[in-house]
């Protein structure tokens, strides 16, 4: 009598292992990723996608502020960020430390200097732009040493800093990856002497 129960019950379990294997092959499911650029995580999802060809990515560029609501309102599953975001109930992981350079333009009189303090910059003009992750580094590298940085660019396209840093609008913070991968913009590349420029 009970040997029925049991045999439907193994049968049962059998086709509940079954389903979590072809969910798990057929990439049933759906992951939501925001990141404040897309050129960072660009590789990671290649190779994800490659493992996993079946499965529905959905991607957000988004700033800090934006992130923190998307997570709240579980419009994303978790976010690449460059700094640890704050709202409540957040979990941060720091996946990898990069340095942040001063670019500035070719010719500039510190073009050729290995590094640079903040107070040897207060005076210099910065393209950076008017919320996220460059602005606030900025404010709070200058912060740190009782100063206020001089803007001569503020926008809402971070790509743009190069170009408008290389065409003399002034100097700027740009992360070390794009000297490796944007070599296409004539800058020139400064260590910034502070420890947390990154």
């Amino acid at each position: 009598m009970f040997l029925r129960h049991v045999d439907r019950a193994l049968s049962e379990l059998d086709d509940g292992r079954r389903a979590v294997h072809e969910a798990r092959d057929t990439g049933l499911g759906r992951v939501s990723v925001a990141s404040e650029t897309l050129l960072t995580i660009s590789a990671l999802l290649g190779s994800f996608r490659a493992a996993h060809p079946r499965a529905d990515v959905r991607l957000f560029q988004s700033d800090a502020d934006e992130m923190d609501r998307q997570l709240r309102d579980r419009e994303v599953d978790f976010c690449v960020a460059s700094q640890p975001l704050t709202g409540t109930h957040l979990e941060s992981i720091e996946l990898v430390r990069q340095e942040v350079l001063l670019g500035v333009p070719r010719g500039h009189w510190l073009d050729g200097r290995d590094s640079v303090t903040i107070p040897e910059i207060a005076d210099e003009p910065f393209v950076t732009t008017r919320r996220g992750w460059q602005r606030a580094l900025l404010n709070q590298l200058f912060a740190s040493q009782g100063l206020t940085p001089v803007l001569s660019c503020e926008g809402d396209e971070p790509g743009a800093s190069g170009d408008l840093i290389s065409a003399g609008l002034g100097t700027g913070l740009i992360p070390a990856m794009s000297r490796q991968v944007g070599t296409r913009i004539p800058l020139a590349w400064v260590h910034v002497d502070a420890p947390d420029c990154h």
